[in-house]
């Protein structure tokens, strides 16, 4: 009920406009000078018409960033990607060393020991999955995601906080390997993202404690020290 009280309310100032505008003018004033005043209200309403829709398309386009984002959101945290993800982060706090408070950490691993097919490399005998490829898997969705963000076709702020967050974090646990592209589009993802949370966390109250996961997973919130340049 709530849209027909507005549309009634837009109704009745539409009226009352018209009346004051264009009725009274109309009734009152001599031809000429009524001429001169539609022709005014006319241009007025021109450029009255060009902001409406300059606004709706401002409106449309956040939308569509918006819906973007919240789209690679959901590829992120629901089917194989996520599968992917959460198995690998499992098997690399199995393999990761034990915390101050005796809560298992990740182990930051190459591309060479989830390569290896033995020891960090394999998930099981009995699994039909493996590292690698749930590497690969993780991987290749930050370049998608990399791609839709210098495209703009995200939503920055929201892209941050759903997607950000998760690229930071792979960045430091992938250890970089040479020049294969796709991690070197999470790094530059996850850098920028970084560098986005430190500019605006005055702005967002969510980017208030960014970083924290990185700083209780590894001590640290930036890639491994000893990486590869």
């Amino acid at each position: 009920m709530q849209w027909k009280s507005r549309y009634s309310s837009a109704v009745v100032l539409g009226v009352i406009a018209w009346t004051l505008l264009v009725a009274l003018p109309g009734a009152w004033w001599p031809p000429d000078k009524f001429s001169a005043w539609a022709t005014g209200l006319s241009a007025i309403a021109v450029v009255l018409a060009l902001a409406l829709a300059v606004a709706a398309l401002r409106t449309d386009v956040k939308d569509r960033q918006v819906d973007r984002t919240l789209s690679l959101h959901s590829e992120l945290t629901s089917g194989e990607i996520n599968d992917a993800r959460l198995r690998l982060v499992d098997h690399l706090r199995k393999h990761g060393p034990t915390g101050p408070s005796g809560r298992r950490l990740p182990r930051r691993t190459t591309a060479d020991e989830l390569r290896s097919g033995h020891g960090l490399g394999t998930y099981g005998p009995n699994s039909k999955d493996n590292p690698k490829d749930d590497r690969s898997k993780i991987l290749r969705f930050f370049e998608r995601a990399r791609l839709v963000r210098d495209a703009g076709s995200a939503d920055d702020p929201l892209f941050v906080e759903l997607i950000g967050r998760h690229a930071s974090w792979w960045n430091c646990v992938l250890v970089r390997d040479s020049s294969r592209p796709p991690r070197r589009a999470l790094m530059h993802l996850g850098l920028w993202c970084d560098a986005f949370a430190d500019k605006h966390k005055h702005d967002y109250p969510y980017l208030a404690e960014w970083g924290k996961t990185r700083t209780d997973d590894f001590g640290s919130t930036t890639p491994w020290q000893n990486d590869p340049p």
